[in-house]
């Protein structure tokens, strides 16, 4: 599961403690399901947000648009605000679940197949369509009051449900296809690394796993995949 816990304008962003109170749950209540936390250095981190588990990676403010994308192109799901991060989820074909407000998100989106929109029904969503081309995207009652509407077990229930309807390990294909698709070839260190990774996965040795995938980050730092 991927996560983007902000977004340019301070009125499309959902709560720190929402968040907080998201992950801790999901991670309690699905013990195979791993995070990692997507953003810029002025995004929420996980450190920020006081979540610390052997399953999440927080990659915030340390990768670059490509290494995001790849990142992105890994994971079985991303979650995170009305920002350019769904447009890159959408272009990687990863399902997104976007947290809606000030938008309508049927002007901003398409919404098909996987991808779903949570936007809650409060008088005054949509209505950044009231406002001029070049104006700040600003709530008019002084605080993000649609993105407060957005309830964490609603967050969560369409977690769940995206997430059952993707093919266990489905992350593991994925990453084997981009073995042989990758415009930066790894080199046979990597390579093996990778493919030792991922057979340290499939016979549930979640720490070897992490080990050789961390070697082949070192080895070939630049590589985006």
């Amino acid at each position: 599961l991927a996560v983007h816990m902000a977004a340019t304008s301070p009125d499309r962003i959902w709560p720190a403690a929402s968040w907080q109170a998201l992950l801790t749950t999901v991670l309690n209540e699905v013990p195979s399901l791993g995070i990692v936390a997507l953003g810029s250095d002025n995004d929420f981190s996980l450190d920020k947000l006081g979540i610390h588990s052997p399953r999440t990676w927080c990659l915030v403010g340390k990768l670059d648009l490509l290494h995001t994308a790849a990142a992105l192109a890994q994971c079985d799901l991303l979650v995170g605000p009305d920002s350019g991060l769904l447009h890159v989820a959408a272009a990687m074909q990863t399902p997104y679940i976007g947290l809606f407000g000030m938008a309508d998100p049927a002007t901003r989106l398409p919404l098909t197949g996987n991808n779903r929109a949570l936007w809650p029904d409060i008088e005054c969503r949509g209505c950044l369509r009231e406002l001029p081309p070049q104006a700040a995207p600003r709530c008019r009652l002084g605080h993000a009051a649609c993105m407060d509407q957005v309830t964490e077990a609603g967050v969560r229930a369409e977690i769940y449900a995206t997430l059952a309807t993707i093919l266990p390990d489905h992350w593991q294909t994925k990453a084997a296809l981009a073995l042989g698709q990758s415009l930066s070839e790894p080199t046979s260190s990597t390579r093996g690394n990778l493919d030792g990774a991922m057979s340290a996965y499939a016979r549930n040795d979640r720490d070897e796993a992490l080990r050789l995938l961390l070697l082949a980050i070192e080895d070939e730092p630049e590589n985006p995949l």
